[in-house]
């Protein structure tokens, strides 16, 4: 059976900066007339529409658990191309597991290198790793109509994917880590912090030094970009610009990329709390820091090395036994 309600847009999603592309991502909301729960939702026009509607799409299962099922979930946004080697892949998962994460929801968009789609196989066989096959309309992909792969929707499903699942959610690109600076996890980092629902957190960035550029052994003893890239430059980004956050995904109502866009929160819970520079922050590591060290403004932060030895080791377990199963399959 299907039951008509009515419903209407949500357009705080739609930023100045995608303002220019054809398409652009909404949230259509409607209430539920009584306590039934759907299975599935169609969106029709009931001035032109034949019913029942036949373009059904399945819903989510998000009802709220008395028990979460995750603590901390990751979001990595659309993989497109071949944007990484499968070391920074490992890196990815590693590094993130170490500080906290213990699932992680990859959107694949058009990730065509064989060895990455095996090591993201590989990983989700592990049973911590989900792969969202990433897929647009024809027509989108074939204008380059939408931003960036839709990477704005792809927040909001990983928003609403985890209500009721995981306490905790963070997105990040593959250069990117939420490094606490006085704590050993995310989770005694929050610990200190009050109760909120967003957690954002500064972005500084760290680039590889020319002493390390033209030091081979070096390269031949580390491998792992987080552990290579140490000049960090002593900029901070200002609140909302290139930070990245943890939130309390059942508290907001529309993700940005940055911050959140609408939140609900319970009357004593922050809507949004700056972690300060000196318990947290985004580490970037991209060579966009070369303008900082030209100036002189990087200093080499060893930060990471508390987390070195751990993360060289089961990074390279990971590479060899990947490599090794990968030349005999």
């Amino acid at each position: 059976m299907y039951i008509e309600v009515d419903a209407w847009l949500n357009t705080h999603v739609i930023f100045f900066t995608i303002s220019l592309y054809s398409y652009k991502p909404v949230i259509v909301t409607c209430s539920l007339p009584d306590e039934r729960y759907p299975t599935h939702v169609s969106i029709v026009d009931l001035n032109q529409a034949e019913l029942p509607p036949l373009d059904y799409v399945p819903i989510s299962d998000n009802i709220p658990l008395k028990d979460r099922k995750r603590n901390f979930t990751m979001c990595l946004s659309p993989l497109h191309g071949n944007p990484s080697s499968a070391l920074n892949l490992i890196q990815y998962f590693e590094l993130n597991r170490i500080l906290g994460a213990d699932y992680f929801i990859v959107y694949n968009h058009s990730q065509y290198d064989r060895k990455n789609n095996e090591l993201l196989n590989y990983y989700q066989q592990l049973g911590f790793v989900e792969i969202v096959q990433w897929k647009l309309p024809a027509l989108v992909e074939q204008e380059d109509a939408v931003w960036y792969k839709a990477q704005l929707l792809m927040l909001q499903d990983c928003v609403y994917r985890n209500k009721g699942i995981s306490k905790y959610v963070a997105t990040t690109d593959l250069d990117e880590f939420i490094i606490p600076l006085n704590s050993q996890n995310w989770t005694e980092l929050l610990s200190k912090q009050p109760d909120a629902c967003e957690y954002q957190f500064r972005s500084v960035v760290l680039r590889r030094s020319d002493e390390q550029k033209r030091d081979q052994d070096v390269f031949k003893e580390h491998t792992i970009s987080t552990l290579l890239n140490m000049e960090r430059a002593t900029h901070i980004f200002p609140v909302n610009v290139r930070s990245k956050y943890i939130i309390q995904p059942n508290c907001v109502v529309v993700s940005g990329v940055h911050f959140m866009v609408s939140i609900q929160a319970q009357e004593e819970v922050i809507p949004t709390y700056m972690v300060p520079i000196n318990e947290g922050l985004t580490y970037h590591y991209t060579e966009g820091g070369r303008f900082f060290a030209t100036l002189g403004l990087c200093f080499h932060d060893t930060t990471l090395d508390r987390y070195a030895a751990t993360l060289m080791q089961i990074t390279n377990l990971v590479f060899n036994y990947f490599n090794s199963t990968s030349k005999h399959s």
